[in-house]
């Protein structure tokens, strides 16, 4: 078997404080073919000075990016990663995670048994579950996925991704197929590891590993966090109804739906334009078909108390 090099993408910003330990997880990697790029996203902290020390231990094997694109946000930041990237495979890696030691042999063993099924030329994305830490690195669940009521299997319907996201980017590997594809992330994507998955399930397969591969830090600064499944997680979640959150995150999905749409229009079936045309223009339609138009066409959330804040907001 040939080896081969997996790109690591780290997008920082701020991140001094658990920067290092991030690092130092990455370099005690059971699988060593890897480069790693880092494009800093302004920080104002000691973020910059951490890379710098790193690129002289690490040498070669260190990329920092430097540009004059100016500050882009997580996704896009990862988006101009993505397309510097021209390994393999490539992984995303988040400032405050800590690595298992086996993190990227553990996906790219998936990923590989799903190449030899379907050929390295099919778009392919594995994920796998998290171990939820807090700040001082202490478990608060050993399964994201349990934590979150999650079903990671949810991300091989592509209509289903239109709604609600499943897979999480600092937990993914990507092949080259699939970044070849997605690569220009628009700005109308909510996050880079959502429009991944929702290409790699329509164009492609998503796969996953059962275990966790790495530790997931929530420190209250978190682009995205994860949040304990229960009464108080539910009780929120109601609050967001009457403060119409509901309705907002509905409208962000139907503009990432309506950017893969313009992407990716020539490859999409009638069938699939009919969907994404009626998803973007919910509002055209009454109430109750509105309703029926998202169950019929199985565009639902996982969980029941998700549904029905779901519905509510349709």
């Amino acid at each position: 078997m040939s080896v081969e090099v997996v790109d690591i993408l780290l997008a920082t910003y701020n991140g001094a404080r658990f920067l290092r330990e991030q690092l130092d997880s990455i370099v005690g990697q059971t699988y060593a073919h890897w480069r790693l790029l880092v494009r800093d996203d302004g920080s104002s902290d000691g973020t910059a000075a951490i890379l710098e020390e790193y690129q002289r231990r690490i040498g070669e094997r260190m990329q920092i990016v430097r540009d004059e694109l100016g500050r882009l946000g997580p996704a896009l930041n990862f988006g101009r990663l993505l397309r510097l990237s021209d390994a393999a495979y490539a992984t995303f890696c988040d400032q405050d995670d800590v690595w298992m030691p086996d993190r990227i042999e553990q996906l790219l063993a998936e990923m590989r048994r799903m190449e030899r099924e379907t050929g390295a030329a099919r778009p392919i994305l594995v994920h796998s579950d998290l171990q939820v830490i807090d700040e001082e690195g202490h478990e608060i669940s050993r399964s994201f996925w349990n934590y979150q009521y999650l079903r990671p299997e949810v991300a091989d319907d592509w209509r289903r991704l239109l709604v609600q996201n499943v897979v999480t980017g600092c937990a993914t590997l990507i092949n080259a197929a699939l970044r070849d594809m997605a690569a220009r992330i628009p700005r109308e994507a909510i996050m880079h590891d959502w429009w991944l998955a929702l290409v790699a399930a329509r164009f492609g397969r998503v796969g996953h590993v059962e275990r966790a591969t790495v530790k997931y830090r929530q420190h209250g600064r978190n682009d995205t966090g994860a949040k304990r499944w229960g009464v108080s997680y539910i009780a929120t979640k109601a609050a967001e109804l009457r403060r119409t959150r509901w309705q907002e995150a509905l409208r962000r999905t139907q503009q990432q739906a309506a950017a893969f749409r313009s992407q990716y229009s020539s490859q999409l079936s009638q069938e699939d334009l009919r969907l994404l045309d009626g998803y973007i223009g919910l509002e055209a339609k009454g109430v109750l078909a509105r309703k029926l138009f998202v169950i019929r066409n199985g565009l639902l959330k996982v969980g029941l108390i998700r549904n029905i804040g779901w519905l509510l907001a349709v």
